[in-house]
């Protein structure tokens, strides 16, 4: 029996939980006594288009909530019979293995440094900028701040630039993947979590995501460890620049060499090939 795979659910109820909380939060909010007593008509009547906002957003979270755990069900019953799924037509071919006789490899990729500097230096400019506003503002009304307000100020600055440069640093550390193919079997990491299923443990290879669309990844299965990692790099880029980076090194020993978007690509595609010429297990369709 292959484990239940409960994070990506538990991940999904933890998401649609923080936006019906915060739905419930705002309609507290736009409903609380004192703020129609002192509202106009204006804003009494915005209020209540809000607060009718807020309950059609808990409405869709409750419905894709309910619709999450279905599919979740559903795929579970798959992932425990992987001999009754059919088979996925484009099969892994050992071809890009068999001509390139350097597996094991080992790629990883993590959000460009480019970008995150731009989202850090962008985000506390704006930050800065507001601050600074606000301190202008209050000089024009003759509101002129004390020594302690200037400092309370710039601690307040400063607080919210950590903030968000750790929020930034947070972020990277979710994007960083990184995937290493070896004789043993197939190691993955994302983040500071770090899996590994042995070759002659697995039990199910499989492309998952939706119906009659490309597959979204694809999963490698034992019977305590699910893996998966990207069918392709296609959502790795923003227009007009590349939102990662891409590494690869072909021994442990080595260092990670910079590599192109391309060439990492073709790295992934050779993998499932590698994975069913060591494990033999054909390649199923999990889409729902």
């Amino acid at each position: 029996m292959v484990k239940r795979n409960i994070i990506g659910l538990l991940w999904q109820c933890a998401l649609q939980g923080f936006y019906i909380i915060l739905a419930l939060l705002s309609i507290y909010f736009f409903s609380s006594p004192m703020l129609w007593d002192i509202a106009n008509l204006f804003l009494k009547i915005l209020s209540v288009f809000l607060i009718l906002g807020c309950l059609c957003l808990i409405i869709v979270c409750v419905r894709s909530l309910v619709d999450q755990c279905r599919q979740w069900r559903k795929v579970e019953r798959m992932r425990m019979s992987p001999e009754a799924l059919s088979n996925y037509t484009a099969q892994p071919s050992y071809a890009p293995v068999l001509r390139d006789s350097d597996m094991p490899l080992i790629i990883k990729k993590q959000m460009s440094r480019r970008i995150l500097a731009i989202a850090t230096i962008t985000v506390n400019s704006v930050v800065f900028l507001l601050i600074g506003i606000m301190s202008v503002v209050a000089l024009i009304n003759h509101d002129l701040p004390t020594l302690q307000d200037w400092l309370l100020l710039a601690l307040i600055a400063l607080c919210m630039a950590a903030f968000v440069t750790l929020l930034v640093c947070v972020f990277a550390l979710i994007e960083y993947e990184r995937i290493e193919a070896g004789e043993r079997g197939l190691m993955m990491q994302k983040g500071f979590w770090r899996r590994f299923v042995p070759w002659e443990q697995a039990r199910l290879f499989a492309v998952c995501g939706k119906r009659d669309y490309e597959p979204e990844w694809i999963e490698l299965s034992s019977a305590k460890v699910i893996l998966r990692w990207p069918y392709s790099t296609k959502n790795d880029s923003l227009p007009g620049q590349q939102r990662k980076d891409y590494y690869m090194r072909k021994m442990a020993e080595t260092s990670f060499q910079p590599v192109s978007r391309g060439e990492y690509e073709h790295q992934l595609s050779r993998l499932p090939g590698y994975v069913k010429m060591k494990t033999g297990l054909p390649l199923r369709d999990l889409r729902r």
